[in-house]
C-alpha cells in the first residue's frame, strides 16, 4: 500500500500545482513541513526556523526557499472575493509605460505578420523561420534552409526577395519609422 500512496503523492505533486516543482524539492518541502508539525507537537509551541533547520539538517536559506515552494498560486481570472465578481487580475497594478510599449510592439508585430502572410509560400516560410515569427527563436540561414529542405542559396534568395517586397509595404514602412 505504500507504493499506492507514493504514486498518488507524486501525481498530485506533478499535476496538482499551477507551477511544476521538481520531485525532490517537493518531497523535501513535504518532509520539512511534516517535521515542523512534529516539532510543534513536541515543543507545544511553534518551532523557530533555527530549530526546524537543526532538526531537518537543512540550512535556513534553503528552508526559506522550501517554504516559498509550498505557497499557493492564485489565478488572475478567479474572483477577488466571494461578494464580488471582479477578477483578481483587474486589481493588480500595471506599469503603464511598459504596458504601452508592449501594446505598440504587438501592433507592429501584427502589421509585420500580415505583410509577411502576403508573401509567396517559400519567402513567407523563410522569413517566419529566419526571424522567429513562427513562435520559435530566430534561426540561421543554414538552419532555415535545412528545416525547409532547400539549399542555403535558395533560402538567401527567397529572404532577399521577401525583404525587398516587405520594404515597399506601407504598413511595414510605417512600423519601421515608429520603431
Amino acid at each position: 500500500t505504500w507504493w499506492i500512496r507514493q504514486a498518488l503523492q507524486r501525481a498530485v505533486q506533478q499535476h496538482g500545482n499551477t507551477i511544476r516543482v521538481p520531485m525532490e524539492v517537493a518531497e523535501q518541502a513535504q518532509r520539512v513541513e511534516r517535521l515542523t508539525w512534529e516539532l510543534a507537537a513536541e515543543l507545544r509551541r511553534e518551532p523557530t526556523p533555527e530549530e526546524i533547520a537543526e532538526a531537518s539538517a537543512v540550512d535556513e536559506s534553503a528552508m526559506k526557499s522550501l517554504s516559498e515552494v509550498a505557497r499557493v498560486v492564485a489565478s488572475l481570472d478567479q474572483p477577488a472575493g466571494s461578494d464580488t465578481g471582479t477578477p483578481l487580475g483587474d486589481l493588480v497594478g500595471v506599469d503603464e509605460q511598459e504596458f504601452e510599449q508592449e501594446v505598440e510592439r504587438q501592433l507592429v508585430m501584427d502589421q509585420v505578420r500580415r505583410a509577411v502572410d502576403r508573401l509567396d509560400d517559400l519567402a513567407r516560410d523563410v522569413v517566419r523561420i529566419r526571424y522567429g515569427l513562427d513562435g520559435g527563436d530566430p534561426a540561421s540561414l543554414q538552419a532555415t534552409a535545412s528545416r525547409l529542405g532547400i539549399g542555403v542559396r535558395r533560402a538567401r534568395q527567397a529572404e532577399a526577395r521577401a525583404l525587398q517586397e516587405l520594404a515597399t509595404v506601407p504598413e511595414v514602412e510605417a512600423a519601421l519609422r515608429a520603431a
